[in-house]
């Protein structure tokens, strides 16, 4: 009997197959007549198989896939996906990136997980594994309250079909992409610390001119110079959410 592939788990190494007959067969991958085809199993392929009834319903055996598949071909989901472990169920995980993100809010924590994914987005991830969370307490004055962290490791997932319009070479490189937003942050911090401190050395040698002319009055105009150099342009090291982990 021939069919298509209507379904497939990676994790599972097991799917659905629509039949002629309009039945659907559950197969294994280790019902391919031909090893060398698992690479092939995707969503749309045309196969042919040894149609079989079982106590538990209809099962495929003898696999071959017998649509010409020249490259491998990918759907992605249509939103950032979460998962608390290094799998995405119904999904193949094609890179696992060596980065940890982590997104803090003291709201509703739901809008924090979509910060989390709005950060794997920002550096070519489709997904984040190894998703943690965790509740600590912050502080304001005499008031406390609580803050909703989320962690994990930002990923790229895919499914294999006839019908994807991605091939491996369009995706982006997560680890890439990552290293190069954290160099582009170190460096333009390294940049502002550096025009921060000669404003501040300037300053005071301005303000000891100050003072040297004008004694009393001198020390407070240095204080006050010295105050407004040294809150603007603070340095501020962008990039914390990322780190290699």
């Amino acid at each position: 009997m021939t069919g298509t592939i209507k379904s497939f788990l990676p994790q599972k190494q097991f799917g659905f197959i629509l039949g002629d007959d309009g039945k659907d067969y559950f197969f294994h991958q280790s019902s391919l007549v031909s090893s060398g085809q698992t690479s092939q199993i995707m969503e749309g392929a045309l196969v042919e198989f040894d149609p079989n009834v079982t106590s538990k319903g209809y099962k495929a055996n003898k696999v071959t896939i017998k649509s010409k598949i020249d490259a491998l071909r990918f759907v992605v989901p249509d939103s950032i996906m979460l998962s608390k472990t290094d799998t995405m169920p119904g999904w193949d995980v094609l890179e696992e990136s060596n980065w940890i993100i982590t997104a803090s809010g003291s709201g509703n924590p739901d809008d924090t997980k979509g910060a989390l994914k709005g950060l794997a987005r920002s550096i070519g991830a489709n997904s984040v594994i190894y998703m943690n969370y965790q509740k600590t307490t912050g502080s304001s004055g005499n008031y406390n309250f609580t803050v909703h962290n989320f962690t994990g490791r930002p990923a790229l997932i895919g499914k294999r079909s006839l019908s994807g319009t991605y091939a491996i070479s369009d995706f982006d490189d997560i680890n890439a992409t990552a290293e190069g937003y954290k160099k582009k942050c170190n460096d333009s911090y390294a940049k502002t610390k550096s025009n921060y401190t000669t404003r501040l050395l300037i300053a005071l040698a301005v303000s000891a001119g100050v003072v040297f002319i004008a004694k009393e009055i001198g020390f407070a105009i240095a204080i006050v110079i010295m105050l407004i150099v040294s809150l603007v342009n603070r340095p501020v090291l962008d990039g914390e959410w990322l780190r290699k982990g």
